[in-house]
């Protein structure tokens, strides 16, 4: 069986370090953690980059799921399938 190797993060980091700290820097900076420009400009330029008009940044996964199943109108006694081997997220978020 053939390993798929993992992503090399520390040579990733090393290649967009400066990148990365001047964003950081500007976001702290401002203290805009939640919402403000930084999160509008993230929104947009992902909805460009995937193709579509409307893109929303949330803080996790679980968030992510929890929002696509309110959008789904999946609520309280609805049947929803789940793999065995998942992470707990996926559950916790029904």
């Amino acid at each position: 069986m053939r390993q798929v190797p993992y992503v090399n993060f520390p040579a990733q980091y090393r290649e967009e370090k400066d990148e990365i700290l001047d964003v950081v820097d500007k976001v702290f900076s401002r203290g805009e953690f939640i919402g403000g420009s930084p999160v509008d400009a993230l929104e947009a330029e992902l909805a460009t980059y995937i193709c579509v008009r409307h893109v929303v940044a949330l803080n996790s996964g679980t968030d992510a799921l929890i929002l696509g199943m309110r959008a789904l109108g999946i609520g309280p006694g609805d049947e929803v399938i789940t793999p065995p081997n998942s992470y707990v997220a996926s559950t916790a978020a029904i």
